[in-house]
């Protein structure tokens, strides 16, 4: 079992006639495990924070590592020149493992008052990732960009893919940490880390 993060409290007060209680409920969610468990094949991948060593080789030395900025494909392919060199948060990387993998990740600390990390979205399809540790409700992960997109589509090797609309379908309902998503922006915008 993940361990549990604490991200709220809430008071929960019931009466009947003269008698009354309160009492509070933590609000928890499983932590992300500083781990990423890529499958055999293709995964959509990513980093809820910041790494110390965010080198793209360091990470994934033996898989090839795709990023789409919304105009122009970035990639890791090892033994070939690379246009991508590093594993950012609020970003999301396509990884093609030829084995199950498990890929330990360290943080780096933060110290002192910091800005959160953002990311500029441009107009049509854009790889994101989850930006934070906790799972989150798709429209509470997203409140950053809330009315400024229409489509996400989450993938698993062991699912395949599922489309969350905001007019619509909804075959997902949460982002989860670890997961990189395709995200369709009807405008220009900046993502920011959730909490």
């Amino acid at each position: 079992t993940a361990p549990l993060a604490t991200y709220g409290v809430a008071t929960i007060t019931a009466s009947k006639g003269m008698v009354s209680g309160s009492t509070q409920v933590s609000l928890v969610s499983p932590t992300f495990y500083n781990k990423l468990k890529p499958k055999n094949g293709w995964n959509l991948i990513s980093v809820p924070k910041a790494l110390q060593n965010e080198s793209v080789q360091a990470i994934f030395p033996n898989e090839q590592v795709y990023y789409y900025n919304g105009t122009d494909w970035l990639w890791y392919i090892p033994g070939y020149t690379s246009t991508l060199t590093k594993i950012e948060p609020l970003k999301g990387y396509w990884v093609f493992a030829d084995a199950d993998k498990n890929v330990s990740l360290t943080y780096e600390e933060i110290v002192g008052p910091t800005t959160p990390p953002s990311v500029k979205l441009v107009e049509g399809w854009n790889l994101i990732g989850h930006g934070s540790n906790i799972t989150m409700k798709v429209s509470d992960a997203l409140s950053s960009i809330d009315g400024k997109y229409s489509f996400v589509l989450e993938y698993t090797p062991e699912e395949g893919w599922k489309t969350y609309s905001v007019a619509g379908i909804k075959e997902f309902t949460t982002m989860k940490p670890g997961y990189g998503y395709w995200i369709f922006m009807k405008e220009e915008a900046t993502y920011a880390m959730g909490i």
